[in-house]
């Protein structure tokens, strides 16, 4: 079963410290090799998710352990897809659309562009996937 708390009394020089439980009850050892590769040192306050084990010398220990953030981020990724397509994107792609539109017309006016190129522009944004500041998918 996993368990979600904050790491305190953090030893770096040692690599051990222990984690207050959210729920809370006594607090559990956690030794800087049941931290994941990789994702830089430990340090108080850390959000934490861990499983408990019993060790070789009957006391318990955190094992499996995993920072929250990161935890979360694996698994939502289409909830941050959601939060990124939140207000300001319709206001980005006006603005985005505009500056297009003008720099369009005076290309237009300059250099005597012809309408197939916008229709080009448009049929190679819709081919790419790309409408409206957003991926399809």
């Amino acid at each position: 079963m996993a368990f979600q708390g904050t790491l305190t009394r953090w030893n770096d020089d040692r690599g051990f410290g222990f984690i207050k439980p959210d729920g809370g009850g006594q607090d559990i050892f956690v030794n800087i090799k049941a931290f994941p590769r990789g994702r830089g040192r430990p340090a108080d306050g850390a959000r934490l998710v861990f499983t408990v084990e019993t060790g070789p010398d009957g006391r318990k220990r955190a094992c499996a352990v995993d920072y929250v953030a990161a935890r979360q981020s694996r698994a939502a990724p289409r909830a941050r897809a959601v939060a990124r397509s939140g207000p300001a994107w319709p206001l980005l792609s006006v603005i985005a659309f505009s500056t297009f539109a003008v720099v369009y017309a005076f290309a237009a006016w300059r250099w005597g562009l012809s309408a197939w190129v916008l229709g080009a522009y448009a049929l190679l944004s819709d081919v790419s996937g790309v409408r409206g500041g957003q991926e399809r998918g």
